[in-house]
């Protein structure tokens, strides 16, 4: 039988996905900025050829103080 708790057992490490509700706060705001500037300096371009952590505060904070109409924001976070 497979249940949450087999799921649990199996998966202790399980990820939600969300919504991100604007505004974000700074917690957010800093993930996210950690998450790119991270991906970056790790060799995924993602559009950018070299970031620091400010420059991607920066560039989430103009993405999200405007972002295009209609415009759903997805974000992972630990379950627990």
């Amino acid at each position: 039988i497979y249940n949450n708790a087999t799921r649990e057992a199996r998966y202790p490490s399980l990820v939600v996905i969300e919504r991100l509700k604007l505004p974000v706060s700074e917690a957010d705001l800093g993930a996210l900025a950690d998450v790119l500037a991270d991906a970056v300096e790790s060799g995924a371009a993602v559009s950018f050829l070299s970031l620091t952590r400010e420059e991607s505060e920066a560039w989430w904070r103009k993405l999200l103080s405007a972002p295009a109409s209609g415009a759903i924001l997805l974000v992972a976070r630990d379950a627990s």
